[in-house]
């Protein structure tokens, strides 16, 4: 019986006999997760130069209490800090868990960017604690957690992959303290509390710039504030732009020079990883946020492209699916339009196979984009952009094509508008006066920036300038738009007449534009006496 003398199980089953063995000599091997090295669960400290988010600090410290483990809901106490990608989410964690870390039995660091790593961090939790008996895996630190009835407190960083099931990863117990670092918004259905991180204030994004582009602050003047300031409003206040700027001016001894070197070199600027990093942050911004750009599909880079040509702030859902609903019907009386093709192309992204709007669809590529904070939405059915992400998409995009789709997709959403010639804003149905008050800005964004112009374009939004009485911004898309309805349809084509009878209205409307109108309006009266016996007038 000798040899069975480290068998511990049998079992019979259908006349079979099975032995189940286990020596006890040999140790267990351990189930390590790749990657995994000695401390990655280590909690390291915030950098010396933080600075500001004294209101975040604040939540945070009100929301676990510092003197409970337990939540009135009797539910385990997770904070999500949620934003864009370099806006200093998991610094600002851990300058709260450094000042309150006597607050805390334990402080562990998750680093969440891969399964394997959150695996690794949790086995590492196991190891440390004397945890893995029985359980030789990662489970045994996130049991250790659950069983461990203390004030710990374990930050999830960069939580951001969409495919990874988070709550698989978090401790199921009463207990504890946890906090979430995330570009993913849609984490907020497994916290109790949420907050976004949002740019820095003015005074903040300054002192944040001057503690990294110099030694000591004791002896900065006035000037150099002043030049700080101007530097920090023009990337928007936002904390890693702020950061690698100050770097820079610390390297180059360049304050006030590098307001110039941006704006000349916006991207190459924006894109330089820094080769030294305080924070061991060593992406730049644009690479930070290249990032989550690969991870996007096909159809929401479109969607983001289409966007970076329109202006960063409130653009409307509306104008989609205005597009979509209209796209067929355009009116093409001058011939083709390849500023419509192209818009039908991009629109198909959004729609059914016979180009009816697909809410559902459209819905999905929003939230792709939201995962990442690349988008928000505003109001249900407005979508906002942070400035310096809007003219990163424009850099990295940079399609003449995608801005011809816009222009189709804008001349679209403008076909049955109800408006006549001559009538005033006030007098068109709410809806469409307040679907052109937001496109109007859109519109002159686009405008600005156009590589191949469009005369239908020209014509329908030179309507909507028309009706809001901005007859400069009318005229200048209606002059050009009369010579070439002149070469397509003739100089007395009906359209072309009644073209010109606007442009002249539009120029009477303005400063020292009178004689100019009136040129314009004289062979129209000519046409009308040639016309006065006809029961038909184009001016009617």
């Amino acid at each position: 019986m000798s040899m069975f003398a480290n068998a511990h199980q049998f079992s019979i089953h259908n006349s079979q006999f099975t032995m189940n063995v286990h020596n006890n000599n040999q140790p267990v091997k351990p189930d390590i997760p790749p990657g995994y090295y000695k401390g990655m669960a280590h909690c390291p400290v915030s950098t010396s130069k933080f600075t500001g988010r004294e209101d975040i600090l604040k939540i945070l410290q009100d929301f676990f209490g510092v003197s409970g483990t337990v939540t009135a809901e009797n539910k385990p106490n997770i904070f999500l800090l949620h934003g864009l990608g370099g806006a200093g989410k998991t610094q600002t964690t851990l300058e709260f868990a450094k000042r309150f870390k006597s607050s805390f039995s334990e402080v562990y660091f998750i680093t969440a960017n891969t399964e394997a790593s959150i695996q690794g961090c949790y086995f590492d939790i196991a190891t440390t604690n004397g945890a893995t008996g029985t359980d030789t895996s990662w489970k045994a630190g996130l049991h250790w957690l659950h069983t461990h009835e203390k004030n710990w407190l374990i930050i999830i960083d960069n939580a951001d992959d969409p495919k990874i099931d988070f709550k698989e990863y978090l401790p199921s117990c009463v207990h504890g303290n946890i906090i979430i670092t995330s570009r993913n918004p849609e984490l907020q259905v497994i916290v109790t509390q949420s907050e976004e991180l949002q740019d820095l204030l003015p005074e903040e994004a300054m002192f944040l710039l001057l503690k990294h582009a110099f030694k000591s602050l004791d002896s900065i003047t006035p000037p150099q504030k002043e030049e700080a300031a101007l530097i920090a409003q023009e990337l928007h206040c936002f904390p890693l732009a702020l950061v690698q700027a100050g770097a820079y001016i610390c390297q180059q001894n360049c304050l006030f020079g590098y307001l110039d070197r941006l704006q000349s070199q916006r991207q190459e600027m924006l894109l330089r990883n820094p080769k030294q990093s305080i924070d061991r942050y060593g992406l730049s911004v644009y690479a930070t946020w290249n990032l989550s750009w690969a991870q996007l599909s096909l159809d929401c880079k479109i969607l983001l492209e289409v966007c970076a040509h329109l202006y960063y702030d409130w653009i409307p859902r509306a104008l989609f699916q205005r597009g979509v609903a209209n796209i067929k019907s355009v009116e093409l009386p001058l011939g083709l339009s390849y500023a419509v093709v192209e818009a039908q192309i991009i629109l198909q992204k959004f729609t059914d196979s016979d180009l009816t709007w697909n809410n559902m669809r459209f819905d999905e590529l929003v939230a792709e984009a939201t995962s990442y904070s690349l988008m928000h939405i505003e109001y249900e059915a407005y979508y906002v952009f942070h400035p310096l992400v809007h003219q990163w998409l424009r850099d990295i995009t940079n399609d003449s094509d995608k801005q011809l789709a816009v222009v189709g997709i804008i001349l679209s959403a403008l076909q049955n508008i109800y408006w006549k010639d001559f009538d005033v804003l006030d007098n068109m149905p709410q809806e469409e006066s307040e679907f052109l008050q937001v496109l109007a800005p859109h519109c002159q964004e686009l405008t600005s920036n156009l590589i191949y112009g469009d005369v239908y374009y020209n014509l329908a939004v030179g309507q909507m300038w028309f009706q809001f009485e901005y007859h400069e911004q009318a005229v200048t898309l209606w002059k050009p738009s009369l010579k070439v309805m002149k070469q397509s349809l003739g100089k007395e084509h009906i359209l072309t007449l009644k073209h010109r009878q606007k442009l002249a209205m539009s120029l009477y409307q303005m400063p020292g534009k009178i004689n100019e109108a009136l040129s314009l309006l004289r062979p129209l009266l000519r046409v009308r006496n040639e016309m006065k016996e006809s029961s038909y007038s184009p001016f009617a």
